[in-house]
């Protein structure tokens, strides 16, 4: 049988807060101005042109073929741009603007389109102290905002975003920490955001108020109120934020308030979960290949969250380590490293094989932007730390303040989530984090590495990615200008011949395109920079070899790309060229590679019951290019849900905290990127019951402060025991958990007579016995008071003392002495007994005041008389 562990504490350390930046404190550094701006500057506008498209023809296009097309929908031509080619079309009122797009992107003769949108002003708040978040615009540090809040219209409306951290400055409420008072404000730059269903599981109330400055900072990042002429702007400035503090003001807390607020945050409405905060140490897999399975619940809760469609983000950990830290570590959640303004990986960021992306986290040690402060990630939190906070009352007193950490990092990943999230509500969780993955700006090695991830956070690519074209990149400029070509009058349509392109200095063409496909949904490009003046490269990709379009746009010195999420067994056709301002290079040659196959399906899945609460799965892995396993479980056969993603090569897991007496079916099928195998065979386990209960509890008082319990195990599959107390008989806690097969215990430290109610169940995971019988006992009385107390000097340094010793159920002695027989301190604890001490080393020619006591646990007699004597001279 296995034997429980009883863990009583862990302390989770609350990550990532790398510097507090002291110039940003109340008159120093910028800080909101006296007076706010009275009118919010905002546009109001459509987010595109009404009856307008924006349309690329391919280049030989005829201009009798663009002429037909038009003129098919009602559509004229409203302006040519020269440099790119793009024409903008105005289609008659009431025309049908969804139809008319989808019938130009069919087009053969059509390179792409999309609607006329329109630039709001609004992409650049005007937030004051916005020119310091240099982790917002569209630079390459930053993480692009500006280009999703053109594209995302809802920022994140509607989305509830649970912040499990210290608190947030959400409501003015007045508290107390031990002696010192709190008076708790709302941070003003939260003014207008909504909070929904806050708590405290750090003291179990329902006032989730931050005092240590981290959960605030960082709820400002996901939702700071934004374009109201004040502070600074926050990614999804529209959405709901769920207040939930786990870490109290020093920033720890511990691991299963942590479980308890995802519950919690589920069950309230979150669709997306932030945790900057992490668990040192922890995050390596354990023999089974599992990680995080040392934290209690922990893996059962993000379980829980991801197949309730929840969204779970979090910081990887600040150490500079390689291996991300939990709950980032666990597969369901978007693990986040840190970036710094030039976009490179910062010193003290973990990575590792399950990070996943990076985001904007700051360093501060540099000031790479030049604007007079380090570079941290700005935003409205306390002016002070925790410790003057809490001695000085400052709770009401707020600054914008750079931070640095991978927990400045999670929350623009969460913060981006949530826009998606506000757009298409719809989306689970393996679909946001494919938005986010797969747009990230790829850094360091090609594709995934273990220090970016997936590369860096790219907010207006994912959104991008899920709506359509932006009016915000910049256009890509053709090789030449392109004239508005007039048809030919004649009876035959006669097609314009195209004009040569005339080579640009300076743009080479790319040469040597080599296209290796390595998985199921992944193909590797690699090619041979020949430009010397490029500002960077297009990737085209066909399925036909014949149609291309443009799948990504890569920076100037480029030679690799990974192309990713492609469907298995699929041919595609790639070529590459050059471009800048000027132009475009020649393409490259054409390369091709076929995806890898979808992987293998597992076979032989076994379920077999080792427990009440535990069963164990075998399967065979038959893949050979799989990128792991997903997992899904039934309690009818019928309906499965997924409820672990696992790794390549993993044969085996074990599925635990079930209920007991109950039938499982299960099924796994292996997946690579977007491509999955077809499910395993079905195998089904029914665990095993809950353990028999105890009985013959007995209670015996062996002294004043002990009772003595014993009992029958009855169970051959408990995992252990739990034992209550209860002082009246009725309400009953918990005071002990042991090991398997135990049959008694001692409860010490108890008050003396005082009489003690007792009952016991066994337990294996989740699963609970029927209580034992209640039996109970009275602790002996106190011990009786030591009497005739004597004190005898013998030498000038020594005195020696004798009693009268009256218990006969004292665990020992206390001595205690003064010098002016009021002031007494303990000077000695004897052994049960004993009538005699000598107490030495005194100074000569003074007098020594003596009282005895004696004592069992916490249980004290009254204080003998007291005695005194003088010490000799010397």
């Amino acid at each position: 049988m296995r034997v429980a562990s009883f863990v009583t504490a862990v302390l989770v350390a609350a990550m990532l807060l790398i510097v507090w930046q002291s110039n940003t404190a109340a008159g120093g550094g910028p800080s909101p101005p006296l007076a706010e701006a009275s009118v919010l500057y905002d546009h109001p506008q459509p987010q595109f042109a009404p009856g307008r498209l924006v349309v690329r023809f391919k280049e030989g296009a005829s201009a009798q073929a663009i002429a037909r097309l038009n003129a098919a929908h009602g559509a004229s031509v409203a302006k040519v741009q020269p440099l790119s080619g793009l024409r903008r079309l105005s289609l008659p009122a009431g025309a049908d603007l969804g139809r008319a797009l989808v019938a130009y992107r069919r087009s053969p003769i059509v390179a792409e389109a999309g609607y006329n949108f329109i630039a709001h002003t609004t992409d650049a708040p005007n937030d004051t102290n916005y020119s310091y978040q240099w982790h917002m615009p569209n630079t390459v540090g930053g993480v692009w905002a500006e280009g999703a809040w053109d594209l995302a219209p809802a920022r994140g409306q509607g989305v509830v975003v649970a912040v499990i951290d210290t608190g947030v400055a959400y409501e003015d409420y007045n508290g107390t920490l031990g002696n010192n008072q709190q008076t708790f404000k709302k941070a003003p730059d939260l003014a207008s955001t909504p909070f929904v269903a806050p708590w405290d599981f750090a003291n179990n109330d329902a006032h989730a108020n931050d005092d240590n400055g981290h959960g605030s900072h960082v709820a400002g990042t996901i939702s700071q109120d934004t374009n109201n002429a004040y502070g600074v702007a926050g990614v999804a400035y529209n959405s709901t934020i769920m207040p939930l503090k786990v870490l109290d003001y020093s920033g720890s807390g511990f691991d299963d308030d942590v479980v308890e607020a995802i519950y919690y945050a589920v069950n309230n409405g979150a669709r997306v979960i932030n945790m900057s905060l992490g668990i040192p140490g922890s995050g390596s897999p354990d023999a089974g290949g599992n990680v995080c399975t040392e934290i209690v619940g922990l893996k059962a809760a993000l379980d829980y969250a991801y197949a309730s469609g929840v969204v779970v983000v979090a910081a990887s950990g600040n150490d500079g380590a390689t291996t991300v830290s939990c709950p980032a570590a666990y597969p369901t959640v978007i693990a986040v490293g840190a970036t710094r303004f030039d976009g490179q990986v910062t010193f003290y960021s973990n990575g590792g094989s399950a990070l996943d992306m990076t985001a904007a986290g700051g360093d501060p040690n540099v000031d790479q932007n030049g604007d007079g402060y380090s570079d941290g990630v700005l935003q409205e939190t306390f002016c002070y730390s925790s410790t003057f906070l809490l001695i000085f009352n400052l709770y009401g007193v707020f600054c914008d303040v750079f931070y640095s950490g991978t927990s400045m990092a999670s929350p623009h990943v969460a913060g981006t989530a949530a826009l998606l999230l506000g757009e298409s509500p719809a989306l689970s969780p393996d679909q946001v984090r494919s938005l986010l993955q797969s747009t990230a700006r790829d850094r360091g090695a090609a594709g995934w590495d273990p220090s970016y991830g997936w590369g860096v956070l790219d907010a207006n690519a994912a959104v991008f990615a899920l709506k359509g074209p932006s009016s915000s990149p910049a256009p890509t400029p053709t090789a030449t200008p392109l004239p508005t070509p007039t048809p030919t009058p004649t009876a035959t349509p006669t097609a314009t011949p195209t004009p040569t392109p005339t080579p640009i200095p300076g743009l080479g063409a790319p040469s040597d395109l080599a296209a290796a496909a390595v998985s199921s949904s992944r193909i590797n490009l690699t090619w041979t920079d020949n430009a010397t003046s490029e500002t960077g490269f297009k990737v085209e990709r066909s399925t036909d070899g014949v149609s291309f379009s443009v799948i990504a746009t890569l920076g100037a010195d480029t030679t690799s790309y990974a192309n990713i999420n492609l469907p298995a067994d699929t041919t595609y056709y790639y070529r590459v060229r050059a471009y800048n301002l000027a132009g475009s290079s020649d393409y490259s040659n054409v390369a091709v590679a076929t995806t890898q196959p979808a992987p293998t399906a597992p076979s032989n899945l076994t379920a077999t019951a080792v427990s009440t609460s535990r069963i164990n799965l075998t399967w065979t892995d038959n893949a050979t290019n799989e990128a792991g396993f997903k997992l899904e479980r039934s309690t009818d056969g019928v309906s499965f849900s997924q409820i672990a993603i696992l790794t390549a090569n993993t044969t085996s897991y074990s599925n635990v905290n079930l209920a007991a007496g109950t039938t499982y079916y299960y099924r796994i099928r292996a997946y690579e990127g977007p491509n999955y195998s077809p499910y395993s065979n079905t195998a089904s386990a029914t665990t095993q019951p809950a353990p028999a209960a105890p009985s013959n509890l007995t209670a015996n008082a062996a002294s004043s402060s002990r009772i003595n319990l014993t009992w029958t195990d009855n169970a051959t599959n408990e995992a252990g025991f739990k034992l209550e107390r209860s002082a009246d008989g009725v309400s009953f806690s918990q005071i002990a958990s042991l090991s398997a097969n135990t049959t008694s215990y001692a409860n010490i430290n108890l008050k003396a007579g005082t009489t003690y109610y007792y009952r016991i169940r066994a337990y294996e995971g989740p699963n609970y016995s029927p209580y034992s019988n209640v039996a109970s006992a009275a602790t002996q009385p106190a011990p009786a008071a030591p009497s005739n107390l004597t004190a005898t000097a013998v030498s000038f340094s020594r005195i020696n003392l004798t009693w009268t010793d009256n218990a006969t159920n004292e665990a020992g002695f206390k001595v205690e002495r003064s010098k002016d027989g009021v002031s007494f301190s303990v000077i000695a604890t004897l052994s049960a007994n004993k009538t005699s001490y000598a107490n030495t080393s005194l100074a000569a020619s003074t007098t020594y005041y003596y009282r005895v006591r004696a004592y069992d646990g916490p249980n004290y007699s009254p204080y003998s008389n007291t005695a005194s004597a003088t010490t000799k001279p010397k």
